[in-house]
């Protein structure tokens, strides 16, 4: 069976969903875990605040640096922080399920063109 233009366009377009999903949820994941650092980072925070003295500093890692804040700044930074990672993790999510309603839609197309001479499910460790 000769494969059309029209079908090699469709496996390329799936391939590079099927990539770029992938990338997507590696990312989701990364920030979920930083997510649950930053939360984790709020919660001593507020322990730390009732036992700190007036004026008395922590460290907060932002990025690949410690910032020195008053415990009041921090908790505020932290939660700013925490509210980003929120929003990201929600669009890539979406992203996701865009991705996935267009692949399913490809899958249908080609399964029903290809049978099973084609194989579009990933691999289980990828």
């Amino acid at each position: 069976m000769p494969i059309l233009k029209e079908d090699q366009d469709r496996i390329n377009r799936f391939a590079r969903l099927s990539n770029r999903i992938q990338i997507t949820r590696n990312k989701t994941e990364s920030k979920q875990k930083d997510l649950e650092n930053h939360k984790d980072a709020l919660a001593a925070c507020e322990e730390f605040e009732l036992m700190a003295e007036e004026g008395e500093k922590v460290r907060v890692l932002i990025g690949e640096c410690y910032v020195e804040m008053e415990t009041d700044e921090a908790t505020e930074k932290l939660n700013e922080l925490a509210a980003e990672l929120e929003e990201d993790i929600a669009k890539e999510q979406a992203e996701c399920v865009e991705i996935d309603k267009e692949m399913a839609g490809l899958k249908v197309h080609l399964y029903a063109k290809f049978g099973k001479t084609i194989n579009l499910e990933l691999d289980p460790e990828e």
